[in-house]
C-alpha cells in the first residue's frame, strides 16, 4: 500500500495558499505568493520555494523552506537562498525550517541576519510535526507576514518594481538563455508549415544583413522573446491606470 509523505514541496504549496488567502483580506505590500518560477543562470537552474509578490507582480522576496531536521544555520541552506536573492537583485530573503525563521537583509553588500522568529511553539520539533501542527505554523506565518509588511511599508526592505528587473542585464540574459530552445521550436514548426517558413524566409532576406551572418531562427527567437518582455511590461504598467488590465495577474 502506497504512503504519501509530507515534504518541503507539500509544505510550500500550503504556505503559498495561506499567504495568498491572508493577503487577499488586507491591503498591504505583500499581495500574493507563488512558487512556479524557475531561475536559469545558463549554468544552473534554481527553484525558489516561495516568492512574495507585490503590486503589479513585483517580486518582493524569496523564501527557502526546510523541514526541522535541517538546521536554520545550515550553510547550504543559506547559500542557496542567497544565490537566488543575488540573481533576482533582491535585498532580502527568509529561511524557515518550521521550528524557526530568519530574515536576512542586504547590509553593506552582505546578507546578514536581521530578525528571527521562534515558530516551534514547543510543538514543532520533527518533520512529522509540520503536517500535524498546521494551526501552529499558520499562526507563525501570519506573524511573519505582519512583520514583513511593516518592514516594506517603512522602507527597511526595498521593493523592486518589475520594470527595474528588466532593466537589469542579468534578467534579460536569463530570458535570452531560452532563445536556443525557442529557435529549435520555430525551425521545427517551419518544416510542417510552409506558409510560416515562406514568411520567415522573406523577412530574413530583407533583414539578415543587420545580424552579421547569425542563424535566422536564433535571431527570430530572440526578437519574439524581447517582444514578449515589452508586452508584459506594458500590461503591468497599464494596471496602474485601468482595473481591467489587472487580468494580467490571473
Amino acid at each position: 500500500m502506497s504512503k504519501t509523505t509530507y515534504n518541503e514541496r507539500s509544505w510550500a504549496i500550503d504556505i503559498i495558499t495561506e499567504i495568498t488567502l491572508y493577503s487577499s483580506k488586507i491591503n498591504k505590500p505583500i499581495k500574493r505568493a507563488g512558487g512556479e518560477t524557475t531561475i536559469n543562470t545558463g549554468k544552473k537552474i534554481f527553484f525558489p520555494d516561495v516568492l512574495l509578490y507585490g503590486e503589479n507582480s513585483d517580486i518582493l522576496m524569496g523564501w527557502e523552506l526546510k523541514m526541522p531536521d535541517t538546521s536554520i544555520s545550515d550553510i547550504d541552506f543559506i547559500d542557496n537562498a542567497k544565490a537566488k536573492a543575488v540573481i533576482l537583485k533582491l535585498n532580502g530573503f527568509l529561511l524557515w525550517n518550521a521550528k524557526e525563521a530568519v530574515l536576512y537583509l542586504l547590509t553593506n553588500n552582505e546578507y546578514l541576519p536581521f530578525n528571527n522568529w521562534d515558530t516551534s511553539k514547543g510543538i514543532i520539533n520533527k518533520r512529522v510535526d509540520v503536517e500535524k501542527a498546521r494551526s501552529v505554523w499558520i499562526e507563525s506565518l501570519h506573524e511573519i507576514l505582519e512583520n514583513l509588511n511593516r518592514l516594506f511599508e517603512s522602507g527597511t526592505i526595498q521593493q523592486k518594481p518589475l520594470i527595474d528587473s528588466f532593466n537589469d542585464s542579468s534578467i534579460i540574459e536569463f530570458i535570452l538563455n531560452h532563445a536556443k530552445e525557442s529557435a529549435n521550436s520555430l525551425a521545427l514548426a517551419s518544416t510542417t508549415n510552409s506558409k510560416f517558413r515562406a514568411e520567415v524566409n522573406v523577412w530574413w532576406r530583407i533583414f539578415k544583413h543587420e545580424y552579421d551572418k547569425r542563424n535566422q531562427w536564433n535571431v527570430l527567437a530572440e526578437i519574439i522573446l524581447v517582444n514578449w518582455v515589452h508586452k508584459i511590461l506594458f500590461a503591468n504598467i497599464l494596471t496602474a491606470f485601468r482595473d481591467d488590465a489587472k487580468a494580467v495577474y490571473n
